[in-house]
């Protein structure tokens, strides 16, 4: 309540501005009228115009979240049905050369193995990107400090208690990385990352931009260490504009995307995403900028720095309703559960205590699929409901039916019988159920034994990348500074002595 009277003395942006000043973690809930006309999205280019050929006029496209990662690369429409097919066909004549194997059998989740990474990233967007590298044999070593520990180590383990090693969230985001612990203040912290760095590939971080040059590790000192490095900063707004130098969140990056403005029911205030879903985009974004300009080194091209915006990123998947608006001038609604391509389409409660089911209805054919089902024939020829457009026009009735259908059936049991006449369905499901129930998330989580709680099990998200017919193995996450003597040994070369002393002197804190 305090919050709300003190928001209700200040519009939106001013409010933002203010919070911003006090370094409180703040931006505006955006819409496309504010984002087309506000200055951090004019400054950093987040609209293009891209011609169209066919249509003979201009397309308003969102922006690549990544710099180009090979001199600058404009957008381009999608192409005419067919245009590329001589050029493809005629590419095909001359079979692409594959590396040799020499007879080794080749595991494609180590194939990042000698790839190393000094891996800054914190909190969730960046460790989930490093650890998708790590995951596949990369050495990510992750660069920690006791003088500002990441939020993440303070979360609660699967006893309840905050733990700074058995955090579920930490263990998720940085599985198979090792973790050193270093006083960046410290000069003889700053010259152990520099050699750190000499001896890497990757370098990443998600701080806000210059950081990185504040602490004395900008690019031009990377390179001068390692020529051929590759840099990726993933700022949480953009490189540019009145909102760079701002703190943020998943949360405050989907407020400011557009993205939450359009979550909601009609007529109501945006309710946002409840989850920072910026959080878990940005991660693979991250790993293929990185893998390309790995490519691109490889080829001889060198090393680079590259900026990888998550605010561009999130605004990236609202494409087609930002071009549609563009165009005509009418700014998207909120639709709460529905979609203009298909009706029915929503969630519907079900026998239990807050237990739903979510089913779309794609078309005619399906339509009669449920009448059936539902044993309500007459409904398919029904004039309010004969056809989608009926349908449409007529939702609020139509889900009222379905609800009063749904509410006498279990939900699992239900998701089952519509799929099986074809009608895309599924059950509503808590963690409970993803954990122990759904026979799809049977192997979805591995289980980690923890070497400070051995009776205590971790259950931990597996890749969602994975080879058919290969088990793969997610490692724990690191203890805080596990790895050191272990690093400064064996990847820096250093003896027992400066490992000590190190120790000693809180270089290593």
């Amino acid at each position: 309540a305090v919050l709300l009277e003190l928001a209700a003395r200040y519009d939106r942006d001013d409010f933002a501005d203010r919070a911003a000043q006090a370094e409180t973690i703040c931006l505006p809930i955006m819409d496309f009228p504010s984002m087309e006309v506000h200055p951090q999205f004019i400054e950093n280019r987040q609209f293009v115009d891209v011609k169209n050929e066919p249509l003979g006029e201009a397309l308003s496209f969102t922006r690549s979240p990544v710099d180009a990662v090979s001199g600058e690369v404009g957008l381009r429409c999608a192409p005419v049905l067919g245009a590329d097919t001589s050029e493809v066909l005629k590419s095909l004549e001359k079979p692409p050369s594959l590396p040799q194997s020499e007879g080794q059998t080749l595991n494609p989740y180590r194939a990042l193995n000698g790839i190393r990474v000094v891996d800054f990233c914190w909190v969730l967007a960046g460790p989930l990107g490093t650890r998708l590298l790590a995951s596949f044999g990369a050495d990510v070593i992750r660069v920690e400090s006791s003088r500002r520990i990441d939020g993440m180590r303070s979360q609660s383990g699967p006893d309840g208690e905050p733990h700074t090693d058995l955090g579920g969230l930490f263990n998720t985001a940085n599985a198979g990385k090792r973790s050193l612990t270093v006083d960046l203040a410290h000069p003889q912290g700053r010259e152990l990352i520099l050699d750190l760095v000499s001896r890497a590939d990757v370098v990443t971080n998600n701080f806000r931009p210059g950081a990185l040059d504040r602490m004395g590790l900008g690019y031009s000192t990377l390179c001068a260490h390692k020529p051929d490095i590759v840099l990726l900063n993933l700022p949480g707004t953009h490189p540019h504009g009145p909102w760079s130098q701002r703190p943020t969140t998943g949360n405050a990056v989907m407020a400011a995307s557009g993205l939450n403005q359009l979550m909601g029911f009609p007529h109501q205030r945006p309710r946002g995403y409840g989850v920072a879903y910026a959080d878990f985009t940005s991660p693979y974004l991250l790993a293929t900028a990185v893998m390309a300009a790995l490519r691109l080194r490889d080829q001889g091209a060198g090393g680079r720095e590259m900026n990888l915006s998550q605010l561009s990123a999130t605004i990236a998947l609202l494409g087609p309703e930002w071009m549609q608006y563009a165009k005509t001038r009418q700014a998207p609604e909120r639709a709460a559960n529905r979609d203009a391509n298909a009706c029915p389409h929503g969630v519907f409660p079900t026998q239990g205590d807050d237990e739903w089911i979510a089913l779309a209805v794609e078309g005619e054919e399906q339509w009669r699929a449920l009448c059936a089902l539902m044993e309500r024939p007459e409904l398919a020829a029904q004039a309010n409901f004969q056809n989608h457009s009926a349908r449409k026009a007529n939702e609020d009735a139509l889900d009222a039916t379905l609800s009063a259908w749904t509410s006498q059936h279990d939900r699992w049991t239900l998701a089952d019988r519509l799929q099986s006449v074809g009608i895309p369905a599924a059950p509503v499901e808590n963690l409970q159920d993803t954990y122990e129930r759904d026979p799809q998330m049977r192997h979805h989580y591995q289980k980690l034994r923890h070497p400070l709680a051995p009776d205590l099990e971790l259950p931990v998200d597996r890749e969602i990348i994975r080879f058919a017919g290969l088990e793969h193995t997610i490692q724990r996450g690191p203890l805080w500074g596990e790895h050191n003597e272990e690093i400064v040994r064996d990847v820096l070369g250093r003896d027992e002595d400066t490992y000590v002393q190190w120790v000693l002197d809180e270089v290593l804190s």
